[in-house]
């Protein structure tokens, strides 16, 4: 490709916002013209920008004698005493005098927006456990589902879409009246995960389960299942439940 230029038109109008001609170790080029960097798709990042942003503005209204500090810090370092700062703030590691001589203290660390991946699933129907019979609940439509983990042809699972690698699962089932041992436990994909036995309450028996981090694969599932020593029916007040929260996705 041949280009023509002359020294008093430094640009080609007809080739603005397409090409750039420039040079690089001597030798001419052309390229196609970049194109502008939008908003990421990360919201974790979206977030960490939008701060960012603000604690600049805030790192301006510094008190002088911090700022002075900062100052001395970083003399002879590679560090701006704005840097330092930004760094105060995201830990959010800052002592501040307010205006009767009180100095408040801050110390709690900064925390992105963290945003919840999984489903939880409440009985809000009675149900009821023959004795010594082993029962798996049957769950109503989710409460909260992110990613589909629940289907209405399999109402009484879990099922892992694809693309999910490690989640964590608890579940509880709560009888009346508080009499006979409940035993509760959390299935994945047709065998038994974890399981408590019962602990007796007020007028109702509440067995828990749950586990530790675990590693999915896609298809599978779970399931939570009660036996009880005498006829039971859960209680009303939406205390059995089965949730999954998701630890680790591509």
């Amino acid at each position: 490709m041949k280009v023509r230029w002359t020294p008093q038109h430094l640009r080609f109008p007809a080739l603005k916002g397409r090409l750039i001609v420039d040079t690089w170790r001597g030798q001419m080029r052309v390229r196609s013209w970049p194109r502008k960097r939008g908003p990421s798709k990360s919201k974790s990042v979206r977030n960490q920008v939008e701060w960012f942003k603000q604690a600049n503005k805030i790192a301006k209204q510094v008190e002088p004698t911090q700022q002075a500090l900062a100052i001395a810090m970083t003399k002879g370092t590679g560090l701006y005493p704005r840097d330092l700062l930004l760094k105060v703030m995201s830990g959010n590691l800052y002592d501040m005098i307010d205006e009767d001589g009180v100095n408040i203290q801050i110390r709690q660390r900064f925390r992105s927006t963290v945003v919840f991946q999984g489903v939880i699933l409440e009985l809000v129907v009675m149900k009821t456990f023959t004795a010594n019979v082993a029962s798996f609940v049957t769950w109503p439509l989710p409460v909260l589902d992110t990613a589909g983990f629940w289907d209405v042809a399999s109402p009484t699972l879990i099922t892992i879409p694809p693309g999910f690698n490690v989640v964590e699962v608890s579940g509880a089932i709560s009888v009346t009246p508080n009499s006979g041992k409940l035993l509760v436990s959390i299935f994945k994909t047709a065998l038994p995960l974890a399981g408590e036995s019962s602990n007796i309450g007020f007028n109702l028996i509440s067995s828990q389960a749950q586990s530790g981090p675990i590693p999915v694969i896609a298809g599978d599932t779970f399931s939570l299942r009660g036996v009880c020593s005498a006829t039971r029916t859960t209680d009303a007040n939406r205390r059995t439940y089965l949730a999954l929260n998701v630890l680790d996705a591509d």
